[in-house]
């Protein structure tokens, strides 16, 4: 069971069955209808209408899906909209919805597919005909099990409530990372800054292209000069001159005019120098700079190139192997260096004794696997016990297929999707602290960088917990729905 909005060509949809919505006489006419008997095939359909025409309004009847990739087209008359019999018309909409939920539950198909029935030429107001198709889905998946789609091509053909949208698109301002603008929202002081500071960067990034930024001066110093505590080497990223003190030398930094790219440093630095105190190491010009605490250097810092007494460099990852083909294992010894379990250093000579590997301790790691957290579908179970819900008023609620219900929790180990994990939380109505907690489980957050979630915290902070509801607002904005997964 599941009820999802889709824009998509009711025509092109998977299902079981799509709804035609259909005249009185079952005849070939436009819009959605014309789609359907021109890509199921117009001479086989009228041929197959004709002997199941007339219909009255609210009923429906089915034929078989032709060219349809669906089984069955199954067709429902909708009312025209009349203003003064409102009323009227919509028991005979929703009369139409159930007429074609019940067929396709008699011909045992498993999904359909509807279009917003009467909202094209007969007129019916697009808000109202989607509250009203929402409606009565919804009655119908309480007590069966069926996956239904409301197939929209075009987003703007309804809305939802307006000032529901409203707040949502304000909220999206607030705590939204990413854009200056929210569908029309009003721009908050915070957002209206960061739109500013994007402007101010973008242009000095033309000025910049342009030539009218001078590149900045490359900052060093003299070979074995003594560098103040603090200021590190940096490599030329063209970060801005840092302030220091007289008597050291500036050096332009040449440009390459193709892509106004710096060339990397050199190393300042000799081999086997002296490094002052404060100065960051990193490797630079194939020379890997490390601290040596060797007993005859007196624990100086000293440039340390990877190469053995052969001259051969190797990596630093690189695997040793001994004569008979064990790979050894380099650990720490007692001197300070490095030596391999075989039992030689590299140089040949007889290597210091290796300090003790510690062992790992079994019970240590039985407490650690202990201490983990229970598993998502050992914590859902726990919330829905907690809760006093039963397992189908959860995954009703949470617009999901039974059958996936059934693999989170017969499974311990299985791992639901981000969306399929929110969908529970808000059907066991979850406040934002214990929706954290209960997406972690399943290794997920929610980050303000991401509209969908600023969208369902939304939702979630403000105690809204009709699935239905929060959907509408994502399928607006272009984000995947909750549920709806199999």
């Amino acid at each position: 069971m599941s009820f999802i909005m889709i824009r998509e060509d009711i025509t092109k949809i998977k299902v079981d069955a799509v709804v035609n919505a259909a005249n009185t006489g079952l005849l070939m006419g436009g819009g959605v209808c014309g789609a359907i008997f021109a890509a199921a095939g117009p001479q086989k359909l009228r041929r197959a209408c004709s002997r199941l025409a007339p219909i009255r309004v609210g009923e429906a009847a089915v034929t078989p899906g032709f060219a349809l990739p669906a089984k069955y087209i199954i067709h429902a008359a909708g009312p025209v909209y009349r203003r003064q019999e409102s009323g009227q018309c919509e028991r005979e909409l929703r009369a139409a919805y159930a007429s074609a939920l019940r067929l396709a539950l008699e011909n045992g198909c498993e999904s359909i597919a509807f279009p917003l029935i009467s909202s094209g030429i007969y007129g019916y107001p697009k808000t109202e005909a989607l509250r009203t198709a929402v409606s009565e889905i919804r009655r119908f998946l309480e007590k069966h099990e069926m996956a239904v789609y409301l197939a929209v091509l075009d987003k703007t053909a309804f809305a939802a409530d307006s000032g529901l949208a409203a707040e949502v698109g304000r909220y999206l301002g607030e705590r939204y990372i990413g854009r200056s603008e929210v569908f029309g929202a009003a721009l908050p002081v915070s957002a209206k800054a960061g739109a500013q500071r994007e402007e101010e960067e973008s242009g000095q990034a033309q000025d910049f292209h342009a030539g009218k930024i001078r590149i900045p001066e490359k900052v060093s110093y003299e070979k074995n000069a003594e560098i103040p505590a603090g200021v590190p080497l940096e490599e030329n990223t063209g970060i801005p001159e840092k302030v220091l003190p007289e008597g050291n030398t500036r050096i332009r930094e040449e440009v390459l005019p193709e892509k106004n790219a710096r060339r990397p440093e050199k190393d300042l630095l000799e081999e086997n120098a002296e490094i002052p105190e404060g100065v960051p190491i990193k490797q630079n010009a194939g020379i890997l700079r490390r601290f040596s605490r060797d007993m005859e250097d007196g624990g100086q810092r000293k440039e340390y190139s990877p190469k053995d007494v052969t001259g051969k460099k190797r990596s630093l990852f690189a695997s040793l192997r001994t004569e008979k083909g064990r790979r050894n294992v380099p650990v720490e010894c007692s001197s300070g260096g490095r030596r391999s379990v075989a039992g030689k250093s590299s140089a040949g000579r007889e290597a210091p004794v290796p300090r003790r590997l510690k062992k790992t301790n079994p019970a240590e790691l039985r407490e650690l696997v202990a201490a983990l957290d229970k598993p998502f579908s050992e914590a859902l179970l726990h919330l829905i016990d907690e809760r006093g819900y039963t397992d189908a008023e959860v995954y009703r609620r949470a617009n999901l297929d039974r059958r996936l219900f059934s693999k989170i929790r017969t499974n311990s180990a299985y791992m639901p999707s981000k969306r399929t994990a929110i969908a529970l939380a808000v059907a066991l109505q979850l406040n934002l602290s214990e929706t954290r907690e209960l997406l972690a489980r399943a290794g997920y957050a929610l980050s303000h960088s991401q509209k969908f979630d600023v969208i369902v915290e939304y939702f979630i902070v403000n105690g809204k917990y009709d699935l239905y509801e929060i959907n509408e607002i994502l399928f607006q904005y272009d984000q995947p729905l909750l549920g709806g997964e199999k």
